[in-house]
């Protein structure tokens, strides 16, 4: 074998350490590369660190990572309402029980009261049992019969996740408990002749903040409810609960003071409070009279923070959910 001559070459000029770095954890990703030699995913979070404008933040598929699960449970929703709109028994507890109820309780609630007061109380009442009845109780319903028949836990298995389809079934509940709300606050507005509202926006506050509460207690009450019937039972704690301290059941009026300021921490009271803070500038406990449409917001900060936090403790209830069948 001939001898080879040996030249030896130049020195390179030194990386930069950024580029030495980006280079180093390029080179020394071996055991992470594929056959192809293509940079794996360990490797390419190590580059994405170094180059931050490569993130996966800016890349089509973290668009795909959101938009997937929204187009999954909008598709999921559409289903929900087909199979809401299919069961008569669902629909006509949402749509009549509601109005006869509130009908009934109107002389109970509101018999002292006149113009827009009237108008507010009964408005409050529509809006508590709406999501009593309409959210809380028909969503517990159809959380277990999900459950039963075995729809959660074989979605633990395909594309969608079990929560996508727990968060689709709300969107049938609380659509008819908004428009029941809203239908039903115009024509009670109209009957009184009540033309001006202090701030609109809170009353939409108000519902949207109930209904995340209730749905989240109806993900949590269907973990001990063993079958669909049994759910008239195992809600009705939370639902005469909920009723009486809101002011729906028994009117606030009549309510000693220790009651009241006890309360005034439920989530149906301030959900209430915002609503009669958004129609007549004043609060249930009469401590904000008359407020003009800037002056609202102010008064709305403690009960939407009590709203708030009970969202919170809902949601953390209603992720103890049960996908399994408990037969």
């Amino acid at each position: 074998m001939n001898p080879q001559t040996f030249t030896p070459s130049t020195p390179a000029a030194p990386a930069t350490p950024s580029a030495t770095a980006f280079a180093t954890r390029t080179v020394h990703a071996p055991s992470r590369t594929s056959a192809t030699g293509a940079i794996g995913l360990g490797a390419r979070r190590e580059v994405y660190a170094q180059h931050p404008s490569r993130s996966a933040t800016s890349s089509p598929g973290a668009a795909r990572r959101v938009l997937g699960p929204l187009r999954r449970i909008a598709s999921i929703a559409r289903a929900e309402v087909t199979l809401y709109l299919r069961n008569p028994t669902i629909v006509a507890t949402a749509l009549l029980l509601v109005p006869v109820v509130v009908l009934g309780l109107s002389q109970m609630i509101g018999g002292s009261l006149t113009g827009s007061a009237f108008a507010s109380a009964m408005i409050q009442t529509l809006a508590v049992w709406a999501l009593c009845v309409g959210v809380y109780y028909n969503l517990t319903v159809i959380y277990v019969a999900r459950r039963e028949e075995g729809v959660l836990q074989r979605m633990s298995t395909g594309e969608a996740t079990p929560w996508e389809a727990v968060i689709a079934a709300v969107v049938p509940s609380g659509l008819v408990a908004l428009v029941q709300a809203g239908v039903g606050s115009a024509a009670i507005l109209a009957l009184m002749q009540v033309t001006q509202i202090s701030n609109p926006i809170l009353l939409v506050v108000a519902l949207l903040g109930g209904i995340v509460v209730l749905a989240g207690l109806a993900a949590w009450t269907s973990s001990w409810t063993s079958t669909v019937e049994g759910a008239q039972y195992s809600t009705m704690p939370v639902f005469v609960g909920l009723s009486v301290l809101s002011g729906g059941l028994v009117p606030i009026s009549s309510m000693p003071e220790a009651m009241r300021t006890f309360s005034s921490y439920s989530p149906l009271w301030a959900m209430s409070d915002l609503i009669d803070l958004g129609l007549t500038g004043s609060n249930l406990l009469d401590t904000v009279t008359d407020a003009s449409f800037a002056q609202t917001w102010a008064a709305a900060f403690r009960p939407a923070m009590v709203l708030v936090c009970w969202a919170i403790i809902a949601c953390v209830l209603g992720s103890k959910m049960r996908f399994t069948r408990r037969r």
